[in-house]
């Protein structure tokens, strides 16, 4: 039996193993949503992502893969939200053909996941230079604001979020089954806000590997915050940061 709560959970039975035998209880858990993008009438890629904030994820999935470069390279859009389609139509065929023939690079997402820029290049580039100072009672309000934002966490454990700070203002935060996901809306939401982020950081759930570091660099933020230990070496060399 499964009983739906609008687009991002459902409940269900599920068999719970406790020290007084198998009971059976309902669950709540988080909806794998398939969303394929279409530019231009061309199917691109599909998506396993939540159910919601679907144009935010797209537009900052397109920018982190170099496909456009402004919110203006996007000339309309419209979302099949039952089908689970999204079209696009981008203004700059020429460009948009070459980046769709790329090398695309397996990364070491949750159930793998592709990126169409070439990541082996990106990863040499530079480390950024920042000088955002943050406090370390600061790092603690907001991540105690942060986790009272995580209500989808909270209520499935089965999702990752992100937050974009302007200082101590959180702008944005976003929640997905994916936290490349949970980013790409971020980085969506930032882009069809045309503003300015004047001493942006990031605070994320999850691990911090490379390809994160990447996205964040494209919107030239230079801080991220982790709530848990997990990063990887790679993603410390592109940060230009110390463990």
């Amino acid at each position: 039996m499964m009983q739906e709560h609008g687009s991002n959970t459902v409940t269900v039975i599920v068999k719970k193993f406790t020290e007084n035998g198998v009971l059976s209880a309902s669950d709540v858990v988080i909806v794998e949503y398939p969303l394929t993008i279409y530019v231009n009438d061309n199917e691109w890629i599909t998506l396993f992502c939540s159910g919601n904030d679907q144009y935010y994820l797209s537009i900052g999935f397109m920018y982190s893969e170099g496909i456009i470069k402004t919110i203006n390279d996007i000339d309309r859009w419209h979302l099949n939200e039952e089908e689970g389609k999204i079209y696009l139509y981008v203004n700059d065929n020429v460009f948009l053909r070459n980046k769709m023939k790329g090398k695309r690079t397996i990364t070491t997402g949750c159930g793998k996941g592709t990126i169409f820029f070439d990541v082996l290049d990106a990863l040499t580039t530079k480390p950024m230079n920042n000088n955002i100072s943050i406090s370390a009672e600061s790092i603690v309000t907001k991540a105690a604001e942060f986790q009272k934002h995580s209500q989808l966490f909270v209520e499935t454990g089965g999702v990752h979020a992100c937050a974009l700070y302007s200082g101590n203002k959180m702008l944005y935060f976003h929640e997905d089954i994916g936290r490349h996901n949970a980013l790409d809306k971020i980085i969506g939401q930032t882009l069809t806000s045309n503003k300015k982020i004047k001493n942006g950081w990031l605070l994320l759930s999850g691990r911090i590997s490379s390809e994160i570091v990447i996205k964040a660099s494209r919107l030239n933020i230079g801080l991220l915050l982790l709530c848990t230990h997990s990063k990887c070496n790679l993603s410390i060399g592109k940060a230009g940061c110390s463990s």
